[in-house]
């Protein structure tokens, strides 16, 4: 499109921002400040996903060893009042059925290859005695007659 022929000459594009630009520079820093932070917000969330990811990773170890301590200190106390081993799994097929498959046989000789149904049982029925004697236990504790003397 031509200007008319009385129109002026157009304005070289300089002259007309020349008004506007103590506006653009602020707008300029602060879109570069967003993008800065938006890099940093980044940066911080996958800090974050990382840890968090490596701590889901590491808690069954954390709650494993948790475990652990908790059963060593209950044992010394148990054993300060004369009942020794009562919370450390008698046999080995107790001691692998907390953990079936990541810890493997480290509980002992666990008997046969293969875990059968009358195992199970088996297993179910001595959890079964070993939660009924220690609600036992706790009930003479609460109640605050003498503990009878450990059986050997």
């Amino acid at each position: 499109m031509r200007a008319a022929a009385g129109a002026p000459p157009p304005e070289p594009l300089a002259a007309l921002l020349e008004p506007v630009m103590p506006l653009l520079a602020p707008l300029a820093y602060v879109k570069a400040a967003s993008d800065v932070a938006a890099q940093r917000a980044t940066q911080a969330f996958l800090d974050v996903a990382v840890a968090a990811q490596s701590a889901i990773a590491e808690s069954p170890q954390r709650l494993a060893d948790f475990d652990a301590e908790v059963r060593a200190l209950a044992d010394r106390e148990l054993q300060q009042l004369g009942q020794p081993g009562l919370l450390l799994p008698t046999s080995s097929s107790a001691s692998n059925s907390g953990t079936s498959g990541s810890t493997g046989a480290a509980g002992g000789g666990g008997g046969g290859a293969s875990a059968g149904p009358q195992d199970l049982a088996t297993v179910v029925d001595e959890l079964r005695a070993d939660i009924a004697a220690s609600r036992a236990l706790l009930q003479q504790l609460r109640s605050g007659t003498p503990l009878p003397p450990p059986s050997t």
